[in-house]
């Protein structure tokens, strides 16, 4: 039998920033479903073998229900990378100790 792989430590760096965002992340989305409007909750990609360009979000339909949302696959990728983009800049930012300059510091300490 083979032996699994040692999982590594997470660099606390990116950790604390993963808690921010989600904390950051969750007060965003409350607030908004707070005032009744539309927030993504999951995004269902479908398999390579059955892809035909789109992808299907579910997201509530205000009333306590949800309805799903086609949406291109090339925008959704797009606004992804793009996110990812700036996570990297963000922690990058981190790690040199800019983190003041973009206001997380204030986040890593709730």
């Amino acid at each position: 039998m083979k032996k699994p792989a040692p999982i590594k430590p997470l660099d606390p760096v990116l950790a604390d920033f993963i808690r921010a965002l989600a904390r950051e992340t969750a007060r965003i989305d409350h607030e908004r479903m707070m005032r009744g409007e539309k927030v993504s909750t999951e995004i269902e990609i479908r398999p390579a073998r059955k892809f035909r360009g789109k992808i299907r979000s579910r997201v509530p339909d205000g009333q306590g229900g949800y309805t799903w949302v086609e949406e291109d696959f090339q925008q959704f990728n797009q606004r992804r990378q793009l996110f990812l983009e700036q996570m990297m800049r963000v922690v990058a930012d981190m790690r040199a100790g800019r983190d003041d300059e973009i206001g997380l510091s204030k986040l890593l300490k709730k």
